[in-house]
């Protein structure tokens, strides 16, 4: 494959690419001619198979005087080549996407593809080349400039992104690179994105008639959520509509009957500030040792970097959460958690 460089006019359309090639035998052997832009007015022009510079004799750029002006940084393919992985949380430009660093499970080397998709800043979303050290470097299909809404990258690897497909899902005339907060969202979503987290631990209510947040001591099914365990928060790494069912067991140890105890499901960016409408469930203990169970299910959608907790409040502070006694089960368990994806 051979290149030739040269300049076009910027407020142009490239409508059509025609070529005159001197030697017959070339003409008829063609194969085809692609072109990617390497800068603000330039293309690069590929031919296969190869051409020596001196069997070009004239490759013509035709325009058209219309309203769709096209600049060279919007003649980009709509399909991107392949990234190897993609983010799932914010990271520090800067330094988080050196090599050696991790994303998604998978250490990054020198030259790798990667699509950041989850900036605060999303002006700084893109598909971007790992350096060494420092920063990595927007990859030449993808630069300042560019119009890219509705274009389309596969990601290669990754414990949540493996084997799936994102688009840029700004509105167009939306979505420069670099100029205006950009917005991945997958065309396939990854498979089984949920979570499953219970306690065998006992939760006192700290002090009456206050929500806190259940913690959990095992979480043995994660796929696109985190949790750190002993926080019980947990945070989303893709956006979607989700399902929750949980389940926990009330119980008051000693004192006056009867004592309620309620469960919420909180949504939000820092932990604990907004009540998820529908997810609120209540009992009442009858009887001191005898535990009384509380469930909900519902759903509610959920942004990826939004934090999700369970929390837990009762009337007086022998009120908690435990383990049921008269269970014939090997695990018993005071509360638990199931999140999954449904679009």
């Amino acid at each position: 494959m051979s290149t030739s460089s040269f300049t076009v006019l910027s407020t142009f359309s490239v409508t059509e690419l025609t070529k005159d090639i001197s030697k017959s035998n070339i003409t008829s052997t063609l194969q085809g001619i692609a072109f990617q832009p390497t800068g603000a007015n330039n293309l690069t022009v590929y031919f296969t198979p190869a051409i020596s510079a001196g069997d070009l004799t004239t490759l013509t750029l035709l325009v058209a005087n219309n309203s769709s002006y096209r600049t060279p940084r919007e003649i980009i393919s709509q399909y991107k080549y392949v990234v190897k992985v993609a983010t799932t949380t914010n990271g520090t430009l800067a330094t988080a996407y050196a090599s050696g660093q991790t994303i998604d499970g998978v250490v990054l080397a020198t030259g790798d593809r990667i699509l950041i998709k989850n900036q605060t800043n999303a002006i700084e979303n893109g598909i971007y080349m790992v350096n060494n050290s420092g920063a990595p470097t927007r990859t030449t299909d993808l630069q300042p400039g560019y119009k890219v809404a509705g274009i389309v990258v596969n990601v290669n690897q990754g414990t949540i992104n493996a084997i799936t497909i994102w688009t840029c899902s700004n509105i167009i005339g939306t979505a420069i690179v670099a100029v205006n907060p950009i917005t991945f969202d997958t065309l396939s979503p990854s498979v089984g994105n949920y979570a499953f987290a219970y306690s065998t631990a006992t939760q006192n209510a700290a002090v009456a008639n206050t929500f806190q947040l259940v913690t959990y001591t095992t979480a043995p099914q994660l796929n696109g959520w985190s949790l750190a365990l002993g926080t019980g928060i947990f945070t989303c790494n893709q956006t979607g509509l989700y399902i929750f069912t949980y389940q926990a067991a009330l119980n008051t140890t000693t004192g006056a009957e009867p004592q309620t105890g309620s469960m919420t499901v909180n949504l939000s960016t820092t932990p604990a500030t907004a009540e998820i409408p529908g997810s609120q469930s209540s009992t009442q203990t009858a009887t001191n040792n005898v535990a009384r169970v509380m469930t909900q299910n519902f759903l509610a959608n959920v942004t990826s970097g939004q934090n999700v907790t369970l929390q837990f409040a009762a009337t007086n502070t022998v009120t908690q959460l435990t383990p049921s006694t008269a269970s014939q089960g090997v695990t018993k368990v005071s509360v638990s958690i199931t999140i999954v994806r449904i679009s």
